[in-house]
């Protein structure tokens, strides 16, 4: 790690990282400067609520859907007509106006009322009448159930059985002039036609070829996650190893005693490499399946179980949305309050814009809806609209009839909201200014300004992976290539702007292996502080102790580890917060510690043992024959030594209420201190006195074997050079003597005699070569 810290001694990484996000900045304050050029242009389009209406039907009624036909409203309704023997097409479909009162914009008051029934000419066809009385005199549960417009059709669907899945479906032909024309009841293949396939992509069922076996066995899946259901868990991993159950996300199963091949586990790749990846598992012996979308940018699992209702890929690879929620690319999500259970895609809009898709689910079972107006340029979902029926105009204006009771009534309340779902035709009417901008296109800005906020989002990421410069790099140059306009002065010059923030990403990933190894070194650091942490509060547990040795060992060894934890908050990328709170901890120990162990001085003669263990190992010194014997007593009584002097800075700095009891403890602890002082002495002059003797002896047999090298050097040089080679070498010996001698001064001395001794030798040796060199 040393040459990692000296290549990141300056900082680079974050010097770098500042000025990505500086440039991440600017690039998204051009964007957003753009964008409000760009709705100036081509006007706003954000979803919003223009007006509150309430419409008035003849009869008390439960309104069921409603659509535009024209430039009017068709409203479905179910009537309870009581005494009424034969129900009447205008006792379940009524046409009325949608205009706006005079002086109004269109974003102020509507005229909804009922048009006249000679004004409802599509209600009134003698074949319409026929398939209608049929419907309700063969099926005694008939109702409507839902409205349906398409650009050529008009379908009416209705329950003709015990469940509302027993269906009958009356359709009409809209003509290119705007008629609608009766057809038949026959429509049940055009309603299956206009719900698209709950899903745009293909489930993967893991085989045994994805099994990799190990003490935890797991499915390989695509080399990027790795999943099971053993061991009472379902476990998602992001690394292949099989020695460790461990991984970034667990819940509990049913049957913990299931084997890996007992769940069904299937799989779904969304979009491009390193994207989402849809889970969809059934643990054994269970009868719900589970959804999950697992993101390999975040290396983040998100339950989402409304996926299995249907689930679509967002526009540009953003990720996936579902009933209750999405997902994005880079671990976003959301889940909406509310019940989405029994929900399915029944429309998916775009508008003509390019900048917002519109997620239609419908609910059979009730008629409901739900409305997910998604943006490009924010990457979210607006709050959806949860209706009973809507209509959607040429204009953008689309009519909500809001949710009731139930209760049937005849006031319905209805919004009325401008949005930019307008038809193709609409949109291509709409004035422009003429400007570059105009030029360039609504759709195509939109698709660039997405692209440009999302290069600045990443670049503000806040713990940024590899994947993350990765995508900066490859978004960068895909705007460079696919968006001529960056660079002009009308869009804000975003190029310069995309290039800077592409510029320092590619720096940054120079230094990110780097950075890596740092934080996984840092990673490594705290995992050690923690256990040693540990360790030693379990070993300091003070209650109860009798003797002062474990007090005296229990603070030594806290005042080292917290001078350990304070030396590591200089490792780089190390969490200095939860060292922080490591080293609270070892503090809050050491102060019980020695509140414990001034009330255990306090009852008296606490050094008792001690002085007399430092006495005792005084007395056995005199026994032993060797220097080494000796040594792990001077480490013994050098611990002690070293304890009392803590205790008694400790004692010292304590706030003692009673003086004299204070005194008493320092007092004790200073007999105790000489008493300990003479026993080192006594154990150090033995010592020394024991080392000089084995020094002495050792080094005579040390000076005869450098006598002797010296006679074999003199022997082997037969050249000047051979001369130097072997002095060097010489010399080097007698300098690991002189340090293994240091400590006796008459050795030290007779060693520099014995360097010069040998210096002479061999430079006589030389002399005498290079003069019969010469001669010769």
């Amino acid at each position: 790690m040393a040459d990692v810290d000296a290549a990141l001694s300056g900082g680079n990484y974050e010097v770098l990282r500042q000025r990505l996000a500086a440039g991440g900045q600017e690039l998204a304050k051009r964007a957003e400067a753009l964008n409000l050029r760009r709705k100036a242009v081509f006007g706003s389009t954000e979803p919003q609520l223009v007006a509150t209406e309430r419409l008035r039907s003849e009869h008390n009624c439960a309104p069921v859907d409603i659509v535009a036909v024209g430039k009017h409203l068709l409203l479905g309704f179910n009537v309870f007509l009581g005494l009424k023997h034969e129900t009447k097409v205008a006792d379940v479909l009524a046409l009325h106006r949608f205009e706006a009162l005079p002086d109004q914009t269109g974003d102020g008051s509507f005229d909804t009322a009922a048009l006249p029934a000679d004004q409802q000419d599509f209600l009134a066809s003698a074949d319409l009448e026929r398939d209608f009385a049929n419907l309700y005199r063969y099926y005694r549960d008939a109702r409507l159930i839902q409205l349906v417009k398409l650009d050529t059709q008009l379908l009416a669907v209705f329950q003709a059985g015990a469940t509302w899945k027993d269906q009958k479906v009356l359709r009409w032909r809209i003509e290119p002039d705007g008629r609608v024309v009766y057809i038949d009841d026959r429509g049940d293949r055009d309603l299956a036609a206009v719900y698209p396939t709950p899903y745009d992509f293909e489930w993967r069922e893991v085989t045994r070829d994805h099994q990799v076996a190990g003490k935890h066995p797991h499915f390989n899946i695509l080399d990027t996650l790795f999943i099971e259901c053993v061991g009472g868990t379902l476990t998602i991993k992001v690394e292949d190893n099989t020695e460790s159950g461990q991984g970034i996300y667990e819940e509990p199963v049913e049957d913990a005693n299931q084997s890996l091949d007992d769940a069904r586990i299937f799989f779904a790749p969304i979009g491009k490499p390193g994207g989402l990846v849809l889970l969809k598992v059934l643990p054994f012996r269970e009868t719900a399946w589970r959804y999950m979308v697992f993101d390999g940018r975040s290396k983040k699992v998100v339950r989402a179980d409304g996926i299995g209702q249907g689930c679509r890929s967002l526009p540009e690879d953003h990720g996936v949305i579902f009933p209750g929620g999405y997902v994005l690319v880079g671990g976003d999500h959301k889940k909406f309050d509310g019940d989405a259970s029994g929900y399915v895609l029944k429309r998916e809009l775009r508008s003509p814009n390019g900048e917002d898709v519109l997620y239609v689910y419908h609910r059979g079972n009730d008629g409901t809806y739900l409305l997910y107006p998604y943006n490009l340029i924010e990457k979210q979902v607006a709050s959806p609209i949860a209706c009973a029926g809507y209509s959607l105009f040429a204009d953008g204006r689309m009519v909500v009839m809001r949710q009731a009771s139930g209760e049937p009534t005849r006031v319905h309340p209805m919004q009325v909201w401008r949005t930019p779902f307008t038809s193709a035709e609409h949109a291509a009417s709409a004035p422009t200014d003429g400007s570059y901008l105009a030029k360039v296109g609504n759709a195509d800005l939109v698709r660039g300004l997405s692209d440009a906020l999302s290069i600045a989002r990443l670049a503000g990421a806040d713990k940024p992976a590899r994947s993350t410069f990765e995508d900066i790099l490859t978004l960068a140059t895909r705007a460079g290539d696919a968006y001529y306009w960056l660079g002009h002065a009308d869009a804000g010059d975003l190029k310069s702007a995309i290039a800077d923030v592409r510029n320092a990403a590619k720096l940054i990933l120079d230094e990110y292996e780097k950075v890596v190894a740092l934080e996984a070194e840092a990673r490594k650091q705290l995992a050690e502080a923690q256990a040693m942490v540990t360790e030693r509060l379990r070993a300091t547990r003070s209650e109860g102790w009798d003797r002062i040795d474990p007090f005296l060992e229990a603070l030594t060894g806290l005042r080292g580890l917290r001078g350990q934890l304070i030396s590591r908050k200089e490792v780089r990328f190390i969490d200095v917060a939860a060292l922080e709170a490591l080293e609270q901890e070892v503090a809050t120990a050491f102060e019980r510690v020695t509140t414990d162990c001034v009330a255990f001085l306090a009852r008296g003669d606490a050094f008792g043992d001690l002085v007399g263990r430092a006495a005792g190992l005084a007395e056995r010194v005199g026994e032993l024959q060797t220097a080494v014997e000796v040594k792990p007593i001077r480490e013994q009584i050098d611990q002690v030594a070293g304890g009392l002097d803590l205790l008694g800075n400790v004692i010292g700095s304590l706030k003692i209420d009673d003086a004299t009891k204070r005194t008493a403890i320092l007092e004790n602890i200073t007999d105790a201190f000489g008493n300990v002082n003479r026993a080192r002495a006594t154990i150090e002059g033995r010592h020394r006195e024991l080392a000089g003797k084995e020094g002495r002896a050792e080094f005579g047999a040390q000076v005869k074997l450098l006598t002797q090298s010296v006679a074999s050097a003199l022997a082997q040089c037969d050249t000047p050079e051979r001369c130097d080679q072997e002095l060097t070498r010489l010399l080097v010996q007698l300098e690991e003597l002189e340090g293994r001698f240091a400590d006796v001064d008459e050795l030290t001395a007779e060693l520099a005699t014995k360097r010069e001794e040998i210096v002479d030798a061999v430079g006589a040796r030389k002399q005498l070569l290079a003069a019969e060199r010469q001669r010769r």
